[in-house]
């Protein structure tokens, strides 16, 4: 009705306008004046209830109640930013207001554009974190609602790990690393804070390793390097610095080459230094004789080095070349020098020095030899002067044996049994410098008698027989 009606007592005055199966009617196409209105509920037999108490409204064209969220909000988020999206009935402008904790909202951001489809953007939130936020609209009458509170979490920021520079090199090194939540990383490197250098690697948001060779470096030197990595945002995140150093080439210095006294060979002490530990190689021949290359070889990685060379010839230019390798198996640059032995002015030493003595034969017929033995340091010849009793004169000698060896046999034979010799030994090495043993005094050991002797003695022992021929005779 259009006049001043009631429900209840005029309700002819009122006109049938429309059903519905909601809890809502909209009377459009109204003009500029008050409307009553009535209201009954039906149910599917067309039996219906008491009519409602009267409504009247004047259709000013404002609305009264706040659009209705027809889509809840949702958030889609990044690394530091988050994008907030609900729907409503109808238009109104977009507000969202958020913080860290539930309950508290310090930050507000918003649109004044009346749309029904609203997305609002958070920027410059923190990586990982939760944040609590409600949605906020306003219709053009000014009427607001609002969401309850919801929470969304950040990605959390790329994220670099167990760094490790390996397989140091000369010119190059292999840095290793794991990265997770990044789309791409980047190897930073320099030889001081402002690095200056990268290489590139596209990588997997999941948690991977990867391994970056860095080239072209210069040997022997120290360098910064950090991890760079990217999100999907494009955001930057750097590790912390890093340093390491490339192998430094190796370089041999202050050789020294002395010759060992009081060896039985000629011998040699080698020692020098190196700029970074190395193996120790020492090649060596002499002069105009290649084909006689030997090779003395420590492996033991050192910065200071010394090597013992024995048994070389006396008397001998010889070509001395000292190098080394690294870890990496780089070698130094050889240093070349050449060194004469000296002449051999030692004699030989003689130790283990035994003696056998032995009989050979019985009776008068009988034998004695002694055999003696000993070694020597050096190779020597071998010889021994001996004589009855003791004393210091030797009027006896064995032959010389000329060869030269390091162990030593000589017999001497034709002894008499039971009988005091004393000897010595005598050597001489190459260069002719000669040794006398000490002096040696044995006892050869007896003879044993004829079987007629010792059944003629046993007889006498027993009874007396040569002694009661020897009365018969007289």
């Amino acid at each position: 009705a259009t006049a001043s009606a009631n429900c209840t007592t005029d309700m002819t005055k009122f006109a049938y306008v429309s059903s519905t199966t909601g809890l809502s009617f909209v009377d459009v196409g109204l003009t500029q004046q008050k409307y009553y209105y009535c209201v009954k509920a039906c149910d599917s037999t067309n039996e219906c209830s008491a009519v409602s108490d009267t409504v009247s409204l004047l259709p000013d064209g404002r609305w009264r109640v706040a659009p209705t969220m027809v889509a809840s909000p949702s958030a889609a988020v990044k690394t530091k930013s988050a994008a907030i999206t609900w729907s409503t009935n109808r238009d109104s402008n977009s507000f969202i207001k958020y913080g860290k904790s539930s309950g508290s909202y310090g930050e507000e951001v918003g649109s004044s554009e009346q749309v029904s489809l609203h997305t609002i953007s958070l920027t410059g939130l923190d990586p990982g974190t939760t944040y609590y936020y409600k949605a906020l609209w306003t219709d053009e009458d000014g009427n607001t609602g609002e969401s309850g509170e919801l929470t969304f979490s950040t990605n959390p920021a790329p994220a670099v790990s167990a760094v490790k520079v390996t397989d140091l090199g000369l010119y190059s090194a292999y840095i290793t690393f794991t990265l997770k939540n990044a789309t791409r990383a980047k190897v930073e490197y320099g030889k001081t804070v402002n690095y200056g250098s990268f290489v590139s690697v596209t990588t997997a948001t999941n948690e991977s390793s990867y391994t970056i060779k860095l080239e072209e470096l210069t040997e022997g030197t120290s360098y910064h390097m950090r991890i760079s990595a990217e999100d999907e945002e494009g955001n930057t995140f750097t590790s912390d610095d890093y340093t390491f150093a490339t192998l430094p080439l190796p370089k041999v210095s202050v050789v020294k080459i002395q010759q060992v006294r009081g060896m039985p060979t000629a011998t040699i002490r080698i020692s020098w230094l190196s700029n970074t530990g190395i193996s120790s190689i020492v090649t060596y021949y002499p002069v105009g004789r290649s084909e006689m290359t030997k090779d003395q070889i420590v492996l033991t990685l050192t910065k200071a080095h010394e090597m013992i060379i024995k048994d070389l010839t006396d008397d001998t230019d010889y070509v001395i070349v000292v190098k080394g390798k690294d870890l990496a198996g780089n070698s130094s640059q050889p240093a070349e020098y050449k060194f004469k032995t000296s002449t051999d002015l030692r004699p030989p030493s003689i130790s283990e020095l035994k003696t056998e003595s032995t009989v050979m034969g019985v009776g008068e017929e009988a034998k004695a030899q002694i055999v003696i033995y000993w070694d020597t340091d050096e190779p020597a010849t071998a010889q021994v002067e001996y004589g009855e009793g003791t004393g210091s004169d030797y009027p006896n000698r064995t032959q010389e044996d000329e060869a030269l060896n390091l162990n030593h046999t000589v017999t001497i034979p034709d002894l008499r049994p039971n009988q005091v010799y004393h000897l010595r030994v005598v050597t001489k090495d190459k260069a002719g410098n000669v040794t006398t043993s000490y002096d040696n005094v044995l006892i050869t050991p007896k003879s044993t008698k004829a079987a007629l002797d010792l059944v003629v003695e046993s007889l006498s022992k027993s009874f007396g027989f040569f002694n009661n021929l020897n009365s018969i005779v007289k």
